[in-house]
């Protein structure tokens, strides 16, 4: 046998003996899901959901998770009724490393809303939020803001009680802890040069100031502190990508469950 031979036939039974597909089974008040996914293959997982009553497939869905994290019911608009909550994993990365999905199953038997590096933060707000965090850029340079969701009739949509959520409030962002970030990017890294990632910072900083119902104070920070002769335009297309990205998380439609 050739050595290529060889080392072939041993990558494939590494593979063969570290590589399986792991089923979980979670039984509901109506119905079990089945989860299975290969452990060492993002995004090979799939779902099937059962009646309980009599065994019959009343929802799959394919390839768009990579192994199970937790399941839990919480009551997330407190109308008295709970919804599931089931948290799954998904690429391992900075920018999404986990899905929820939110369940209703007095409304569908299907899984309803979808948010990505999510977690439920309850007993703060009148309603549970959903946070989400979102990376800018290169996930390295620690350029991220968060939003707030709640859960409401069958959708999740953005927190914009800037007046009485206490959320919204601990989530307005400190220039301090931005400018800390600038000056470490710019030890090493020329911020006016063709092609600098620092303006992934003040777009962070901004949108988080947008969601906070404080834009004008993200505006005064940049036009504080950007120096470079390219102001105009990178601010510009600052304020294209912060329109964009906060008119992605204001849409109720954008967190419907798509996996088919």
């Amino acid at each position: 046998m050739s050595n290529i031979l060889i080392v072939l036939f041993i990558v494939l039974s590494y593979s063969q003996i570290y590589s399986q597909t792991v089923t979980k089974e979670i039984t509901t008040d109506k119905y079990k899901i089945i989860l299975t996914w290969n452990d060492s293959v993002f995004y090979s997982g799939g779902m099937v959901i059962q009646n309980i009553s009599d065994g019959s497939t009343v929802y799959s869905a394919d390839n768009f998770h990579s192994g199970y994290n937790s399941d839990k019911t919480h009551d997330l608009n407190k109308d008295g009724s709970h919804e599931y909550v089931l948290e799954l994993a998904t690429g391992q990365t900075r920018s999404d490393y986990n899905m929820i999905l939110i369940f209703d199953f007095e409304k569908s038997h299907e899984p309803l809303s979808e948010v990505h590096n999510a977690e439920i933060i309850a007993n703060v707000d009148k309603v549970s939020d959903i946070l989400s965090n979102v990376r800018v850029g290169d996930p390295a340079l620690e350029a991220k803001y968060v939003y707030p969701l709640i859960y409401d009739d069958g959708k999740v949509v953005l927190n914009k009680d800037t007046k009485d959520s206490k959320i919204l409030k601990e989530l307005v962002p400190y220039a301090e802890d931005y400018t800390e970030l600038i000056d470490k990017y710019a030890n090493s890294n020329d911020v006016c040069a063709e092609g600098s990632k620092v303006t992934a910072f003040y777009e962070a900083y901004i949108i988080q100031q947008k969601i906070t119902g404080n834009e004008e104070e993200g505006w005064k920070f940049f036009d504080s502190n950007y120096k470079c002769d390219n102001k105009s335009s990178v601010k510009e297309e600052i304020k294209k990508s912060i329109e964009e990205s906060y008119s992605n998380i204001d849409n109720p439609d954008n967190f419907k469950f798509k996996a088919n």
